[in-house]
């Protein structure tokens, strides 16, 4: 019998009335019925990518969510509970918000229009950053838009995408300027545009990785041979791409805690039902400390993660761009946090940890919350030089964040937050 679920942490302590949201509610019965939890740990067996459970996702309302009247809190609840539930279907969701961000950020009305029926009609979208011998250096990145009569000529390759092969609206960071090779770094920001483009002739998919966690993600590559864009596919201005990729993984990457959050919880969960119900010589094992303190600790992990998770995505409804510091210090440390309360988990489920199962898939899956969305090492660099800009103003005004906790009931879309570059803030 599977345990049943615990309601996550980061809904708890969410002000307001983003938890009761009609299709939040409806998600969390449609993955609480047991049927759904054992097609997503069928799918996870034989990496199957879950098409059926995305389209009754989007049929339940989880689409509406990724329009621009979606905030923080929303996305951040709706992450939290798919972590809990599954890492791979809480990935394969999420990366619609994060790909259809720069759309909603720097789209034109009638881009955004064209976009949102897509989303509407059942569309997913992913986000093509990455390039393999580049990694997080996207200003290596060598995929071309060539200009062209009218719009634009697209090829290389992009790889480690999130729904390279199953998803429909490809969001694209291109090459559109060669770099000069004593070009500083802020001048080579200049020579990157951003497309968001349907599939079409000249767009391929390329094969999956067999991946350690999220096994029933599609995590792909794309090629690009002579796809041709128009101009009206590229969003802002010619050169901007770099600009819009950080303002939109600003905002993201504080939700990348949510999923660590959700997977706290899961790891609580597992590892508190487990001592309750494992008998050792006529007790639960809970009776014994060293059990005992495993699960005190991944309950105050679980906690910790929550509400740093919490707190970033009221920044961000507050603040906007002036919350990275923030979202990167939930980047950071909410995902060292998810990572150490599943480890006590594991703690406590000692070999059942290491077989297939619940607890061996969250094991797994963990670990990929601290690297993408920018790794940690990259998370503690920005933490670092948002710190020390944010300080060098002695003159900032730390009221804002008093008024997030305390008015996070009303926070705007994200979008309209991502329009704000206030100053850095930091307390």
């Amino acid at each position: 019998m599977l345990a049943p679920r615990l309601p996550p942490t980061w809904l708890g302590l969410c002000p307001g009335p983003t938890r009761t949201h009609p299709a939040l509610l409806a998600v969390e019965a449609y993955l609480g019925r047991a049927d759904v939890a054992e097609s997503l740990a069928e799918g996870e067996r034989r990496g199957l990518y879950p098409r059926e459970i995305l389209d009754a996702l989007w049929a339940l309302g989880v689409r509406d969510l990724f329009g621009a009247a979606a905030s923080a809190p929303h996305l951040g609840a709706l992450a939290a509970l798919l972590a809990r539930h599954d890492g791979s279907l809480a990935i394969t969701v999420l990366v619609n918000a994060l790909a259809l961000l720069p759309v909603w950020l720097c789209g034109t009305p009638e881009q955004r229009a064209r976009v949102l029926a897509r989303i509407h009609a059942g569309a997913r979208a992913s986000l093509l950053l990455t390039e393999w011998d580049h990694g997080s250096d996207l200003l290596a990145n060598r995929l071309r838009a060539t200009p062209t009569a009218g719009g634009y000529r697209l090829d290389g390759d992009k790889h480690v995408i999130n729904g390279g092969i199953e998803h429909d609206l490809l969001v694209v960071l291109a090459r559109t300027r060669e770099g000069t090779p004593d070009a500083s770094a802020l001048e080579a920001t200049g020579d990157f545009s951003v497309f968001v483009l349907d599939r079409r002739a000249g767009i391929t998919p390329l094969p999956r990785y067999a991946t350690l966690p999220a096994r029933a993600a599609d995590i792909s590559g794309v090629r690009f041979s002579g796809a041709l864009a128009s101009t009206d596919e590229r969003l802002g201005a010619e050169g901007d791409g770099f600009s819009i990729v950080q303002q939109t993984l600003t905002l993201s990457r504080g939700g990348v805690s949510a999923l660590a959050s959700g997977a706290a919880t899961r790891a609580l969960e597992l590892a508190t039902t487990h001592a309750d119900t494992r008998i050792l010589y006529g007790a639960p094992i809970a009776r014994l400390g060293p059990v005992a303190a495993h699960c005190a600790r991944a309950r105050a992990l679980d906690l910790a993660a929550a509400a740093l998770s919490v707190k970033q995505a009221l920044l961000v409804g507050a603040i906007g761009q002036g919350a990275a510091y923030y979202t990167a210090c939930a980047k950071l440390a909410g995902t060292a946090l998810g990572e150490d309360a599943v480890t006590e988990a594991r703690m406590v489920l000692s070999g059942r940890a290491l077989v297939a199962g619940p607890a061996e898939r969250l094991v797994r899956d963990v670990l990929l919350y601290g690297v993408f969305d920018g790794t940690s090492h990259v998370m503690a660099s920005q933490v670092h030089a948002r710190l020390g800009q944010a300080l060098a103003d002695a003159a900032a005004d730390l009221g804002p964040l008093a008024a997030a906790l305390a008015t996070g009931a009303t926070c705007p879309p994200i979008v309209t937050c991502g329009r704000k570059h206030a100053r850095p803030l930091v307390q």
